[in-house]
């Protein structure tokens, strides 16, 4: 945490008060990050007849962004970080 904190320019001690371990946070990114995807479902299922189409894009923006999170940061599930 004390890695993610200084390139966050935070304290230690301000992400220990919003988050309780380094998965608790991870969790987080994951939730904020299925939030946006479902918010964008829920408009493209608004403006768009084909549901199909629309839910079928949806799982593979979702799968390729979780990779690219994953493959990105994978720094914050290394026990050293």
């Amino acid at each position: 945490m004390a890695k993610v904190a200084k390139k966050a320019e935070v304290s230690g001690g301000y992400l220990y008060r919003h988050y309780e371990s380094k998965e608790s946070l991870i969790n987080e990114l994951y939730i904020e990050k299925f939030k946006e995807l479902s918010e964008n479902l829920i408009d493209k299922i608004t403006n768009n007849t084909n549901l199909k189409d629309v839910i079928f894009e949806f799982y593979l923006g979702m799968v390729e962004k979780m990779f690219v999170f994953v493959e990105n940061d994978d720094r914050l599930f290394n026990e050293n970080n």
